[in-house]
């Protein structure tokens, strides 16, 4: 059981809300309009993933009555569940992140053919990457909305959110850090 008090949490909690926001605001800015529509498929992607999860979901449990004997029968074993509900949302999920993936990948490449010309092979990974590193961020842009709703209302277990967000905060305030220090001591003139 994870215990603090409120005030430690509140403290915690903005605390993690500010570095994402600033994070989140610099990315922007400094990638633009392109990081902006990346943005917004990576989420939509997010968004695809929740709908097929609960779409396939509901569908099992409509159809489930019509072709079992028992309208209900995970009541009498409850692990049924895992199969009957688990697996369809499980199966939701990956067809809709793909689906978005796949989008946030076309958008890339032809985002990447104006930009510069690079072999193919390469120009596929590095879309690739970046592709999955938008999705990243969308997930983490989407455990900062929780944390955010959580710190609003003070629900007690927002420190789900904090620890998935903790550690990309660090790790890029850390290689901001690292960035600096590199530059200032290998390039002084610049």
């Amino acid at each position: 059981m994870v215990v603090y008090r409120q005030k430690f949490a509140n403290m915690l909690h903005n605390s993690v809300i500010m570095q994402s926001l600033l994070i989140w605001v610099t990315s922007l800015i400094m990638g633009g309009i392109p990081a902006a529509v990346s943005l917004a498929l990576s989420c939509l992607s997010v968004l695809l993933m929740w709908i097929f999860a609960l779409s396939f979901s509901l569908l099992v449990a409509f159809l489930l009555p019509l072709i079992s004997s028992s309208p209900v029968p995970y009541v009498s074993s409850p692990l049924l569940v895992v199969g009957l509900f688990g697996a369809p949302a499980f199966l939701g999920a990956l067809i809709g992140q793909h689906l978005g993936f796949l989008l946030l990948q076309k958008y890339l490449s032809n985002a990447h053919s104006k930009r510069r010309q690079l072999p193919p092979i390469i120009k596929a990974a590095v879309v690739k990457m970046e592709a999955e590193r938008w999705l990243f961020k969308a997930g983490s842009f989407q455990w900062l909305i929780l944390l955010i709703l959580g710190n609003y209302f003070k629900i007690g277990s927002s420190f789900l959110a904090v620890v998935w967000l903790v550690s990309p905060a660090f790790a890029c305030n850390y290689h901001y850090l690292i960035f600096s220090f590199v530059r200032k001591t290998f390039f002084p003139c610049c």
